[in-house]
Order: structure tokens, then sequence, then C-alpha cells
């Protein structure tokens, strides 16, 4: 290693670090591959991640986590998925969380998805997304909640 590259590697590790959270998140999605991928991106965060396959199990965990400790920060969900689909899982979170952060990966164009799905506090990651690319969402939308609270 030069002198250079040594000087430019410090400023790298902070500026990655901003990605970095302890945030509880739970993710929703029916697709395997993809809540592999996602799951491991964002352990790879520092986040603690609880999966689920679809909405029903999302609103189960939810419930079982209601009077536990770290209580979650952030549902990471798909749109689209079978028997209960994300947004409709969002109007049963919505409920019980007002308050609670709801990021939603979907393929489908923002503005469409946005005149459907009426909810506060709902941000959008449009699929396919890289690693750093849910990375940076979910830390953006943390960052926006924070902000509000």
């Amino acid at each position: 290693l030069d002198r250079a590259t040594l000087d430019s590697q410090p400023v790298k590790a902070t500026a990655k670090k901003e990605l970095w959270g302890s945030a509880h998140i739970l993710l929703v999605e029916d697709e395997d591959m993809v809540r592999a991928v996602a799951e491991r991106a964002l352990t790879r965060q520092g986040y603690k991640v609880v999966t689920a396959s679809e909405g029903e199990e999302a609103l189960g965990l939810l419930a079982e986590q209601a009077d536990k400790e770290p209580q979650f920060d952030l549902i990471v969900s798909d749109v689209v998925m079978p028997n209960m689909d994300g947004p409709t899982m969002a109007q049963h979170v919505r409920k019980n969380y007002p308050e609670l952060p709801i990021l939603f990966m979907s393929g489908y164009a923002e503005e469409q998805l946005r005149k459907s799905i009426d909810l506060d506090k709902v941000n959008f990651l449009p699929k396919p997304f890289s690693v750093a690319q849910i990375a940076e969402a979910v830390g953006e939308t943390l960052a926006e909640h924070a902000k509000k609270d």
C-alpha cells in the first residue's frame, strides 16, 4: 500500500459507518431469495432482523414482540404477497403502532403505489435493489423518523 491509499482509508470507513445501525427490523418478503439477500444485507449493517414470509406472519411476530424488548423500529415489507399484502398488513400495523415507519419494497412505480397506499410514514424502495440501496433506504427511513420524534 502506498501513502495515498493509506490516507484515503479512514474516509471510506467513516462514510460507510453512517449506514450502520442498531435498529430492530421486521422484514416481510414472500420470495425466499429476496428475503435472504435483504436479511443478510441488513444484518451486515448491524441491524437485528426478524423475518416473515407474508403479512399475517408479520402481524403475529409484532404481537409476540409487543411486550418484549427491543420493540421493532422499522418494518421493511414487500407490497405484493400471498394471503395478506403489504398495504393491508400496514393498515393493521397502524392501528396498534401509528408511529412505526414502514419501508415498502416493490417493482411497481412509486407514484402508483403512493396513490393506492394512503398511509403516513411510508417510504419506497424500488426493486430490484442492491445491498447498498437497501442499507441506504433503511438508514434514511430511520433517520427521517428519528427527526420527527
